[in-house]
């Protein structure tokens, strides 16, 4: 049940909504503009496969009004089950733009773990890849598969151009769930003012800039995935993707 998830300073609420926006500018609002300032620098590398501002933006356009069209918006929280690549980082933006909030699930996590973390958040909808669908009860999720997704001739007819839709600071931006290590793991809400105000001062302590080139290697389910995912990005960097998010290597 949504009732279940944590909102950390739930009592600072604006007092008008119309006002805060003066002062807001959202991390959807920061990448989209990047993509007409400078459309070819590249966003992400992901081993051979390179995407600009330009082709991140278009891309997460085109899947965010498939999510609209499935009445995802303000309100709603998107699971994303994606292993380490660019279309990860594609669905995360996507759901943003919906005016949605995403709960990044690891797909290693034992069954009972994401399906505890979907029962709990009440998903609304969780875009999975294929070979995570045996984790999930297919029956009482609802889902859409990302890898069959890319097959369907009217998913890649929808036009590619930004959504009109406010995305307000008050509203959710992401939620993520706590390790559970001294009791049940708990969902936290962020909302967008948060993350907009947190992802621009991490950029400023770190130095990141324009010509910046980073790692991104953290567990989507651990919110340091924020910092090395959304710093970069509303700075104009360049972000290079880890196999597998394991810097570590594999265990002996």
């Amino acid at each position: 049940m949504k009732d279940n998830l944590i909102t950390p300073n739930s009592n600072m609420v604006a007092t008008s909504e119309s006002s805060f926006l003066e002062e807001f500018s959202s991390v959807v609002q920061q990448i989209e503009d990047l993509s007409v300032l400078n459309p070819t620098k590249i966003a992400l590398v992901d081993g051979n496969e390179r995407i600009s501002y330009h082709e991140l933006n278009q891309q997460a356009n085109q899947l965010a009004a498939y999510l609209y069209q499935q009445n995802i918006s303000a309100g709603s929280i998107v699971g994303v089950c994606i292993g380490q690549s660019a279309r990860r980082i594609v669905s995360f933006l996507a759901v943003l733009k919906t005016g949605a909030a995403y709960l990044p699930i690891d797909g290693d996590l034992p069954q009972a773990r994401i399906e505890m973390m979907i029962s709990d958040a009440a998903l609304d909808l969780l875009i999975i890849e294929n070979v995570y669908l045996d984790k999930i009860d297919k029956q009482t999720t609802k889902y859409v598969s990302l890898d069959l997704l890319h097959y369907n001739a009217d998913f890649n007819s929808i036009p590619k151009e930004n959504l009109e839709i406010s995305i307000f600071p008050n509203s959710t931006a992401y939620v993520i769930y706590t390790s559970g290590s001294t009791g049940v793991p708990k969902g936290v809400m962020i909302g967008n003012h948060s993350f907009s105000h947190f992802v621009l001062h991490q950029a400023k302590a770190l130095g990141i800039n324009s010509s910046s080139r980073t790692l991104q290697f953290a567990s989507p389910s651990f919110d340091a995935a924020v910092i090395d995912i959304w710093v970069p990005l509303v700075k104009g960097a360049t972000i290079y993707l880890y196999p597998n998010n394991k810097i570590v290597g594999v265990p002996l």
